[in-house]
């Protein structure tokens, strides 16, 4: 049987980009959004998501369509975003 995949338009995503996949030599070449409780949206390299390498451990507001796909991960196809502060990550409280 196989699972239906389940799509949302329209929604907004705040949280840190992190690094996702690297190529060969260790360069960053997909990115992924960890929102504060600690899910993670894959950025789909398409529309204004190649944008977001740049900007990596920043805070980001981003808005566009999120799915499902058929391994149980969420996507998010980014058409607008906003920085919302630099270096967020580096600004959280460490243990």
């Amino acid at each position: 049987m196989q699972k239906k995949k389940q799509h949302k338009s329209g929604l907004r995503v705040t949280g840190v980009i992190i690094p996702a996949k690297w190529d060969g030599l260790g360069s960053v070449i997909g990115v992924s959004i960890q929102t504060h409780d600690e899910k993670i949206y894959l950025v789909e390299p398409n529309f204004k998501g190649p944008d977001l390498l740049k900007f990596t451990r920043e805070m980001v507001s981003a808005d566009g369509d999120i799915r499902e796909d058929l391994d149980g991960k969420t996507l998010i196809s980014v058409r607008e975003y906003e920085i919302v502060s630099r270096q967020a990550a580096e600004k959280q409280p460490r243990g």
